[in-house]
């Protein structure tokens, strides 16, 4: 199959960065990874991708890795969620990365953001989450992960509204799950030792579940069809999943041996509301505030239904589909 164009991607090596490298291979693009020399790259090498040493957050390092490059998949960003990483990675990455497209005359920059920069907090059973709802009010009451990844999807919007210098495509995939990352996160609730789950709810809360294949298909389409260009896109499955079915389809294959308590909320909401008191005694900020909880835990539908609308292109895969390709890539040595 001869290539239809060269595209680097950046964050190849993580769990969503080597679906969307796979899906651009099978489409018959040419892909170079951008990887830090501490990644594990061989995988990525055998399966055909050209891999090119660097660093995000270091502008002078991304030379090498744009030269003769057609398109970009931005997928870095810190994963740890620190307040320096979130800085340098998260928001300065996307800024090296912009400077970088507009000085290499880059034709596409697919940007991988999250839905967890809309205001959430509060939300009513009945509010629908789309491209045009507002964005998050209190970034900084969100935990240092989500707080970076708004400034830099605010700073990609900028460029979407005003510098239009570059052709670039906004994605916002909601809660992405698969084999390979952890199924068990903490919208839904607290991991005690692999032994304990404590649930936050009743379950009765639906999930804005996107499978990692489709992540990697959107974008993939995102990038062929330009009906895209400075577009921003939700990624949600139209399915709806409440925590209980997750649990019970998914979770409960995962952590068979341990007891899944479910907590209800307004004894979770009781006692942020106590690590809120004692942090501003100890002048210290709490793991978890009421702002937080209420935003990680709303009762908002999300929708995607603005990316059928207008590529045409849906979600391939149900839960039950779901579970079934994990299992088979969980069987693969």
């Amino acid at each position: 199959m001869p290539h239809i164009g060269r595209v680097l991607v950046t964050g190849g090596t993580g769990f969503v960065g080597k679906k969307i490298v796979s899906a651009l291979i099978a489409a018959g693009y040419s892909v170079r990874v951008l990887a830090r020399e501490t990644s594990n790259t061989t995988p990525l090498a055998d399966s055909g991708a050209e891999i090119c040493y660097g660093d995000v957050a270091e502008i002078d390092s991304l030379t090498a890795a744009f030269g003769d490059i057609d398109f970009v998949v931005h997928a870095a960003a810190d994963t740890l969620g620190t307040k320096n990483g979130g800085q340098r990675v998260t928001l300065g990455g996307t800024q090296n990365v912009l400077e970088k497209c507009r000085s290499h005359n880059v034709k596409k920059l697919i940007y991988l953001s999250s839905c967890s920069v809309y205001a959430a907090a509060g939300a009513a059973k009945t509010t629908t989450i789309d491209e045009n709802s507002p964005l998050e009010p209190r970034p900084d009451e969100r935990g240092n992960y989500s707080e970076y990844k708004l400034l830099a999807d605010q700073l990609i919007q900028t460029h979407i509204d005003v510098s239009k210098d570059v052709p670039i495509v906004c994605l916002r995939p909601g809660l992405i799950y698969g084999h390979g990352t952890e199924v068990f996160g903490p919208t839904l609730g607290i991991n005690i030792g692999d032994k304990i789950l404590a649930v936050i709810g009743l379950g009765r809360m639906s999930l804005p579940l996107i499978y990692v294949d489709d992540v990697a298909d959107a974008t993939v389409e995102c990038l062929r069809n330009n009906t895209a260009i400075n577009q921003t896109f939700n990624i949600v499955n139209a399915e709806t999943v409440d925590k209980k079915t997750y649990i019970n389809k998914l979770v409960r294959r995962r952590y068979d041996s341990a007891r899944i308590i479910f907590i209800p909320y307004v004894f979770v909401f009781l006692g942020a509301t106590v690590l809120e008191v004692i942090g501003a005694l100890l002048r210290k900020a709490p793991f978890l505030t009421r702002y937080r909880l209420s935003s990680s835990q709303t009762s908002a539908r999300f929708s995607g239904e603005k990316l059928s609308r207008l590529l045409d292109w849906r979600p391939k895969t149900s839960l039950d589909l779901a579970i079934e390709k994990m299992s088979r890539e969980q069987a693969e040595p």
